[in-house]
């Protein structure tokens, strides 16, 4: 990642716009950034960091804290970087939130956080990847760079006063930071996909047991085995109730026939009996049925001569009929005689009013003259209808638009008076905006203040808490402190008497030269032997103590600055607000109810530009309808006399033509009643005639049918008297004495048939009555009625046994087949509990092992990552060992000193060449952290590279360090910065060490503004390239 241009405005100590092009400094250059304290040499890491993430290298500069208080107020916060990644480039502009002057009104407004990011392409051309929403920029960043806002400043920042967080940090965060940058994040997901599958696989075999259990306990058993023996001894009982029931099987199929057989035999003797009975009522019948078959027998011979006696009554039925038809036709022959003499009277008053019509044919005539005088009378009347209408039609359009005036006049001056009344709410809106304004600044610093009263407390009890952790530390120093003496003293004091012993009575004493020994020091048997590694180790406590004293006073002092600086924050905003700040509730009711007024009044002005289009529409219209109206007016008198003259010349063509028959549809009806009555009179004459000649012929043809029907009754009345004589010949051979016997004893064909069907029935059922009772009289012989109560009663019995025995034995199967299903299901659940087993024995040690609950207390990622930290260490103790001139070495902590967990691996320490002993790196003193953090930023960036990582660490920024540095160790850090810049890193520096100015031509200097009235009153920023 190469940056290749920053823009800042109104950020930190620069008020107006300053641009750095990196792209002047060269390809991976290694550049100082200088100037007075102050000017804002920090500020350029501060802006580079907000750009990409929207927060400084400083965690306290924090949105109102980055702006310049030296910008003008419409001057807004902006940071734009343009950066390089993997061959992309891509721009990213941010501003933070802050106030800027209201559009309208003298007051301030919130301008919200915001980013715009995006791509530049290869034509310069860019593409938006992100609009505006700051929290969308964040999260694209952070994906396309692979670095959290923290790992960036501990990676390519090192910031003044925080170059050993990196160093210094514990090992979950020095895990975070190195599975970000070597993407090792595999591992983790490796670990947890072991450990999920063995907690599945373990999770399965105990839902397995748990479901045997629970299989047992519905079996209500402990074990397996009384489940076995139960099934065996259910299976035992169900085999003897299965051959109990077989038995009482067969008994039950023996009765169950018995009484079938029983009820066989009493219904054949029933049968006899009903069949006797049946018998007995037949014989009952049969004097009757003598009677009907000598009934039937007369019948048969009244049938034998009854063809002619019917064709006798048949042929006396056709005289009667004929004899009647010849009665009508001499009826209709006089009627038809009347109608003729009628006809002739209606043809002779025909003829006369036919010879009357020449009235009609001169009327006719006249009525065509007055026909062609119409024509032209029609045309006259047309245009004078016409005229007419003309000046009506102009008249009423005349006062149609004084009506429409009359109407647009009013609803002119009715919209007069709301644009008036709209005006004058749309007036307030000015106000009301600005008084929302001064709502929403005092909101603002209602929010901020709130917020200051929150941290304030915070603040003050996290102070209470460190000032008792420095007064501990403190109280812990001393009791050290006096430890350390103690032992100096009894040291020096047991290496004088050692010399005491030493000294011969004329030797000079090496400490104060005397040749004489009054009083020789002498070793102390109560004072414990001390030794100079003890004191050595007491001094490392005592420097460790002191350490930790120092870091305490440090917090404890930047929480003081902290709240003092809070303190002063909430004292600016009560100084703001003028008076007393209103709660937050309060004032977001207030802003709330002043936008709801603000809508409303916006409403007006829409309602106000709407209602004014309106009325000039109704202005255009009225002016329209009042030329209208005038050119109407002046119309008018050339219509009025176009129409007296068209009302002229009708009245000269109604002299000629009679007033009835100036309607042409008058005249035309008239001519049409005249002709209708001429063709009337014709067609009665010929109406007369053809009924006249119908009369004649339908008299005719009546006196012809009459002729014919008399002829034919007497030729009737002859074969009527023929067939008389036939029928009494037949009626004396026959057993009748006369034809009343013939007729009484006659009958219709089917009455016969039914009569005859009715004997056959009954002989039939004599027959077979007859023969049923002598087959089961047969059947029945030696036999006796069974007792059918009896064999029903032992069929119950046998039957209830059976029932009984049944529900015994289905109760035992299901009880059998419950205990085979229970077994069944735990064999089932034991086999999956023996494969669950061999997969956890698998899956168990290997999740164990990667997640560092094995031999080897180290999880799979963190071993890892020990490794790659290893290859890191190398290079890094490469340029520490140069840079400290041979003395130290980065190394890994010693596993036996870290907590035995899984969160030890990546704990660092160094290797001091001088005592040969290995210690921690916070012993380190401030110089010889700087290099060392040096060392292990600088090797990370290497070795990153190295792996080709998805990370690229081409930019490094370090924040002053280098003035804790001696020359000869300044010079031997710069030469190891000027190696690294070779093999194609990006360095910026930031110290006020004058020997870097003389070693790095390239710098980026900061100038304080000088104050005179030409210079603005932020800093700026120049790029040196020589």
């Amino acid at each position: 990642m190469k940056f290749l241009n920053l823009s800042i405005q109104a950020f930190g100590p620069f008020a107006d716009k300053q641009e750095i092009d990196f792209q002047k400094l060269g390809n991976s250059p290694l550049f100082l950034i200088d100037g007075p304290t102050g000017a804002g040499k920090s500020s350029i890491l501060h802006a580079i960091c907000f750009a990409l993430y929207g927060e400084t290298t400083d965690e306290a500069r924090k949105d109102f804290a980055v702006r310049c208080d030296n910008a003008n107020d419409d001057v807004l916060t902006q940071v734009t970087l343009t950066f390089s990644i993997r061959d992309k480039r891509y721009r990213i502009t941010r501003t933070p939130t802050q106030l800027r002057p209201a559009k309208r009104g003298d007051g301030f407004t919130e301008e919200k956080a915001s980013a715009h990011f995006r791509e530049l392409l290869a034509d310069d051309t860019e593409v938006t990847l992100v609009a505006k929403k700051k929290k969308d920029a964040d999260e694209m960043i952070r994906e396309i760079i692979g670095l959290s806002v923290e790992q960036f400043r501990q990676v390519m920042v090192l910031p003044q006063g925080k170059f050993r967080e990196l160093l210094l940090a514990k090992s979950d965060a020095r895990q975070s930071i190195l599975s970000t940058l070597f993407q090792t994040q595999i591992f983790q997901k490796i670990e947890q996909i072991l450990k999920d599958k063995a907690a599945l696989i373990k999770g399965d075999y105990e839902q397995n047991q748990e479901m045997i259990n629970q299989a047992l306990q519905e079996a209500d058993v402990q074990e397996v085995t009384q489940l076995q023996s139960r099934q065996a001894q259910q299976q035992r009982q169900l085999d003897s109730l299965s051959e109990q029931k077989q038995q009482l099987e067969k008994e039950r199929q023996q009765a169950i026939i018995a009484v079938q057989d029983g009820k066989k035999i009493s219904e054949q003797f029933a049968e006899r009996t009903r069949l006797q009975q049946a018998q007995n009522e037949h014989l009952n019948d049969a004097q009757a049925m003598q009677v009907q078959s000598q009934t039937l027998q007369h019948a048969e011979q009244a049938a034998k001569i009854e063809p002619a006696f019917k064709a006798l009554q048949s042929m006396q039925q056709d005289l009667g009929q004929l004899q009647t038809l010849i009665d009508e036709t001499e009826k209709q022959q006089t009627a038809a005689k009347s109608q003729l003499l009628q006809r002739q009277n209606e043809l002779a008053t025909a003829q006369q009013q036919y010879e009357q019509r020449q009235p009609m044919l001169d009327a006719q005539q006249q009525l065509a003259k007055y026909q062609e005088i119409l024509a032209g009378f029609e045309s006259i009347g047309q245009e004078c209808q016409q005229k007419t209408q003309a000046e009506f039609d102009s008249r009423q359009r005349i006062e149609q638009a004084n009506t429409k005036i009359t109407e647009y006049s009013l609803r002119v001056k009715n919209g007069e008076t709301l644009i008036l009344s709209l005006q004058k709410d749309v007036d307030t809106l000015p106000e009301i905006i600005e008084q929302q304004g001064v709502l929403e600044r005092q909101l603002t610093a209602s929010r901020q203040l709130h917020a200051l009263v929150g941290q304030q407390q915070q603040l003050t009890q996290v102070l209470a808490q460190q000032q008792t952790q420095v007064n501990l530390s403190q109280a812990e120093l001393e009791a050290e402190n006096k430890v350390l003496m103690t032992l100096e003293f009894n040291w020096h004091s047991s290496q004088a008497a050692v010399l005491a012993a030493q000294l011969h009575p004329s030797d000079p004493c090496p400490v104060c030269g005397s040749t004489q020994h009054p009083n020789p020091a002498q070793i102390d048997p109560a004072v414990p032997p001390v030794n100079k590694s003890m004191i050595d180790q007491q001094r490392g406590v005592v420097e460790q103590k002191q350490h930790a004293l120092q870091q305490a006073q440090v917090q404890l002092a930047t929480l003081r600055k902290e709240l003092e600086v809070c303190q002063l924050q909430q004292q600016q905003l009560q100084q703001q607000a003028q008076g007393e700040v209103s709660s937050v509730a309060e004032m977001e009711q207030a802003v709330s109810t002043h936008q709801a007024l603000i809508n409303a009044r916006k409403q007006d002005q829409q309602k106000l530009v709407k209602a004014s289009e309106k009325l000039q529409a109704m202005q255009e219209e009225l002016q329209r309808l009042s030329a209208n109206l005038q050119q109407l007016e002046q119309a008018l008198p050339a219509i009025a006399a176009e129409s007296a003259t068209a009302k002229m010349k009708l009245a000269d063509a109604e002299k000629d033509l009679p007033e009835q028959y100036r309607d042409k549809g008058v005249l035309t009806q008239a001519i049409r009643d005249n002709q209708q009555a001429l063709a009337k009179l014709e067609y009665q004459l010929l109406q007369a005639q053809q009924k006249h000649q119908q009369a004649g012929e339908h008299f005719s043809a009546i006196d012809s049918r009459k002729a014919t029907h008399c002829q034919h009754f007497e030729q009737l009345q002859q074969k009527c008297q023929q067939l008389q004589n036939q029928w009494q010949q037949q009626l004396k051979s026959s057993s009748f004495c006369d034809e009343q016997a013939f007729c009484a004893a006659s009958m219709e064909e089917i009455s016969l048939q039914r009569l005859q069907t009715q004997v056959n029935e009954y002989q039939q059922k004599s027959k077979t009555l007859a023969d049923n009772l002598a087959l089961l009289s047969t059947r029945l012989t030696d036999k006796t009625a069974p007792d059918l109560i009896d064999l029903q009663a032992k069929l119950e019995g046998i039957e209830g046994r059976y029932q009984l025995h049944d529900k015994e034995v289905n109760q035992a199967a299901i009880a059998l087949a419950n205990s085979v299903n229970v077994l069944q299901r735990i064999e089932t659940y034991q086999k999956r509990q023996e494969q669950h087993k061999q997969d956890y024995e698998v899956i168990g040690t290997l999740a164990n092992a990667a997640s560092g609950k094995g031999k080897v207390r180290v999880s799979l990622e963190r071993f890892v990552l020990g490794d790659i930290l290893d290859n890191v260490l190398s290079i890094a103790s490469q340029r520490l060992h140069v840079m400290s001139k041979g003395q130290y070495r980065l190394v890994r902590q010693a596993e036996e000193q870290q907590k035995r967990n899984v969160t030890a691996g990546l704990d660092l320490a160094v290797d001091d060449a001088h005592t040969g002993k290995v210690r921690p790196v916070a012993t380190l003193s401030g110089g010889e952290s700087f290099m060392a953090s040096l060392a292990l930023a600088l090797a990370l960036s290497e070795v990153v590279q190295q792996r080709s990582g998805g990370i690229e660490l081409d930019t490094l920024f370090i924040d002053e360090g280098f003035g804790s540095l001696d020359q000869e160790s300044l010079q031997l850090a710069i030469n190891t910065l000027i190696d690294l810049q070779s093999t194609g890193r990006t360095i910026g520096v930031i110290s006020h060490v004058n020997e870097l100015k003389e070693q790095m031509a390239l710098r980026i200097d900061v100038q304080n503004s000088t104050g005179s009235s030409n210079d603005s009153a932020g800093s700026r920023i120049i790029v040196a390239t020589n």
